[in-house]
């Protein structure tokens, strides 16, 4: 019979019944073997936790284990009673309902200890932070008894007695935190009580170093206190205002410590600057500026002893007698450190000094070539046969700058008087106008010859003699007579 045949099929009752018991019981041992498996690695996971693997729930896990497996048969099959696989299936069940309990018993074990492990590493690390700064501030007692909570607290997670494993870190949480305010108490205190004496200590160098500087002025004398008076005033005025700063930096349990410190700091510095100025300018400098004015003046003496056989040649008694007491009273201000006396009165007395000895050198130099013309003069009125009627003597004994007077005979043409300054030369003559002016005319050529004298003759027609300078010339006529040299 050819063509597409189709037919159907189909159970007996019980042959259903038995399918349907097998499909059952093959389902609910893949779901046991599937827990079987979750629990040994939950199982696992616990043991690696706990010190003691022996605790009740590993061990129930354990046996749980031991007893689900012997359950699971491959030895069912579709020729197998209905009733046993039945059997087997609710066995399976009730294994399958048990080890989830078991299940969720060790996934909260492992939570709690999860849990609890990481609220300890949490106060492990808080106290090893402020383990230091306990152990300064507090009792090592209490710090140790942290300490070995801590490690009790590990030991309960360790064999779960996980409530009283949270208990415990309860209690050594607000023991830590209690702690730890105590000592940031403590430390904040003892800083406290640090800025005070710092503070305490800053005023009193204040006030030591401003008793030192004032010392210091005090035993200076009043010309070197005069002669810095500018750092000296700048240091009382800021003096006068630290006392009074320092009377408000007495701080209570209110104040602002840091501004107040930081306040005492700056007097401190202040001062210790002013009292670094004040040591160098009257400890240092002024010794250096006495010994500098010492020897100022000692070459300015020096050089005033040195010409005072010259000076007293030419200078009055009285301004000889001046000039002495003018280097004595120099000397007098730098006994008493007047330096500001001294120099004022020092540049005055050098420039007069040097004017006077040079004046003194050159009237002593003008002095000489008027002996060596007085000589060359004798020489040659006695070469024209004039005979020395006066000698050469001071008009003035007692002032060396005075004319020098000197006389001749000439016999027939009467009596010549030369009256000789330090730079000229006035002849009174009673010779006749040809005959005195032939004979100065010999006399300035023999002058100029002999001795490299230049002079000038001049005569004049007046009853007062005027005095001719080195240049002028005119034909004498006799009377007086003048001559530039």
């Amino acid at each position: 019979m050819s063509g597409r045949k189709t037919t159907s099929y189909g159970f007996d009752r019980s042959q259903q019944q038995r399918a349907s018991a097998l499909l059952e019981l093959q389902t609910q041992q893949r779901d046991l073997k599937c827990l079987q498996e979750s629990v040994k690695r939950r199982q696992q996971a616990l043991q690696a936790v706990l010190h003691k693997p022996e605790q009740s729930t590993l061990e129930s896990s354990s046996e749980w284990i031991r007893d689900s497996q012997a359950t699971v048969s491959p030895g069912f099959s579709l020729n197998s009673a209905t009733s046993d696989m039945l059997h087997a299936s609710r066995i399976c069940r009730e294994f399958n309902k048990s080890g989830k309990k078991i299940l969720e018993d060790i996934e909260h074990q492992l939570n709690s200890i999860r849990g609890l492990t990481t609220r300890w590493k949490t106060l492990v690390s808080k106290f090893a932070a402020s383990r230091e700064e306990m152990y300064r501030w507090l009792p090592t007692d209490d710090v140790e008894g942290v300490n070995s909570q801590l490690d009790r607290i590990r030991v309960l997670v360790g064999i779960c007695k996980l409530e009283d494993a949270d208990a415990s870190l309860s209690s050594v949480a607000k023991q830590l935190a209690n702690l730890s305010q105590s000592a940031e108490f403590l430390k904040q205190e003892a800083i406290r009580d640090s800025k005070l004496r710092t503070i305490e200590a800053c005023r009193a160098k204040v006030i030591e170093g401003c008793r030192f500087i004032n010392t210091l002025v005090t035993d200076s004398s009043d010309g070197v206190q005069d002669f810095f008076n500018a750092p000296i005033e700048d240091f009382r005025a800021w003096h006068k205002l630290a006392r009074e700063d320092l009377s408000e930096c007495a701080p209570d349990e209110s104040d602002d410590l840091d501004s107040i410190l930081n306040h005492v700091s700056e007097l401190q510095r202040s001062m210790e600057t002013y009292r670094e100025i004040l040591e160098e300018k009257l400890l240092q400098e002024a010794p250096i500026i006495s010994a500098d004015c010492e020897r100022q003046l000692s070459e300015l003496r020096s050089g005033f002893d040195s010409s005072r056989p010259l000076l007293e040649k030419w200078l009055p008694e009285l301004q000889m007698s001046q000039h002495t007491i003018r280097l004595d009273q120099l000397a007098e201000f730098l006994n008493f450190e007047q330096f500001n006396r001294f120099y004022t009165e020092f540049s005055s007395a050098k420039s007069t000094t040097k004017n006077v000895i040079e004046t003194a050198r050159s009237q002593e130099q003008a002095h000489d070539r008027r002996i060596y013309v007085i000589s060359s003069l004798m020489q040659v009125c006695d070469e024209m046969g004039f005979e020395v009627s006066q000698k050469p003597a001071f008009v003035d004994p007692e002032f060396r700058g005075s004319q020098i007077r000197v006389a001749f005979d000439t016999g027939n043409r009467g009596e010549v008087v030369f009256l000789l300054s330090l730079d000229s030369i006035e002849v009174n003559s009673c010779m006749s106008g040809t005959q005195c002016f032939e004979e100065f005319r010999q006399l300035s050529e023999q002058l100029k010859n002999g001795f490299g004298v230049e002079t000038t003759f001049r005569g004049e027609e007046m009853s007062q003699p005027r005095r001719i300078r080195k240049g002028e010339l005119d034909e004498p006529t006799g009377g007086h007579h003048s001559s530039g040299v």
